[in-house]
């Protein structure tokens, strides 16, 4: 049936009108984003670090300084500086250094930078600054200064304490390339060494062993088996002691026994590969069995 011109008319009132309410709603839409997008959240400003910038270039630089008629540092300490600083530690001071980081930004520069400090209580006293961009490169720059102190200062000559029974045995091994290890060190090694050729973690079975004597000793026995093979074992008088030797055990047999496996972890370390970066597992290649 045709429309009426009345009809009509109210027909194009209600798209007009319509069509007027939707651009209203639309304008009314725009406005309220607009003023969303003005309330957004300021960022949080990062502390201004006292200068000046403790970059590799600076680090060297005070070294030479300081070095004064000494020997350079054997190059085996420089790998893995954070290695020698926590055998210093451990010998020395009877603890573990602490590496303390924090965000900022490096004061007269524009570097945002992880600056990490470790502090070593001797006398004179250490303190070793790294920054870096990567907190993880920062943490070696703070452990190469600290090493370049405890050399420029004579420290690394001084001494060791008398050893007691309790602390006979050692928190750290060099190996036969001269390379420092400590338990941290050679728990990466380990994890690096797993994920390479398709290992799961490094299982630890821990025993003690009690001597029959008129005053009973006990010692606790760590083995290491990785695949079905155990390939680590270390002893000690509580059980840390014997996991931290089973893993220094572990690290030293494999270093032997493949030396081109360290020095690839050695290098894959240097740029953070050894954190996971690494080639497909080869399956020509099994756990090593003792």
């Amino acid at each position: 049936m045709p429309f009426s011109s009345k009809s009509r008319g109210s027909l194009e009132s209600r798209v007009s009108g319509s069509s007027e309410s939707q651009k209203d709603s639309w304008k009314r839409g725009n406005r309220r984003g607009k003023c969303k997008s003005k309330e957004q959240p300021s960022k949080p400003t990062l502390p201004d670090l006292d200068g000046p910038l403790c970059d590799a270039a600076f680090i060297e630089q005070e070294h030479r300084k300081n070095i004064g008629s000494r020997p350079d540092v054997k190059p085996a300490l420089l790998d893995n500086p954070k290695s020698p600083v926590a055998n210093f530690a451990s010998h020395h001071l009877d603890n573990q250094p602490t590496y303390e980081a924090v965000e900022g930004i490096v004061s007269g520069t524009s570097k945002r930078v992880s600056r990490v400090i470790v502090t070593l209580d001797t006398a004179p006293p250490v303190r070793g600054i790294g920054d870096h961009r990567v907190r993880r490169e920062a943490e070696k720059l703070a452990g190469l200064s600290a090493v370049y102190q405890l050399h420029d200062t004579g420290l690394f000559d001084k001494p060791k304490p008398a050893a007691s029974a309790s602390s006979a045995v050692p928190q750290a091994i060099e190996l036969s390339d001269g390379s420092v290890v400590n338990y941290e060190l050679a728990h990466n090694f380990m994890d690096y060494y797993c994920r390479r050729y398709g290992f799961g973690k490094p299982d630890i079975e821990l025993e003690e062993q009690v001597t029959r004597r008129r005053r009973p000793k006990s010692t606790w026995e760590a083995v290491m088996t990785v695949g079905s093979s155990k390939i680590g074992m270390g002893s000690g008088t509580s059980k840390r002691a014997a996991q931290i030797q089973c893993y220094l055990d572990v690290t030293q047999y494999l270093q032997q026994y493949d030396p081109d496996l360290w020095k690839t972890f050695v290098e894959a370390s240097k740029t953070a590969k050894d954190l996971g970066l690494v080639p497909p597992p080869d399956p020509s290649r099994p756990a090593h069995s003792r």
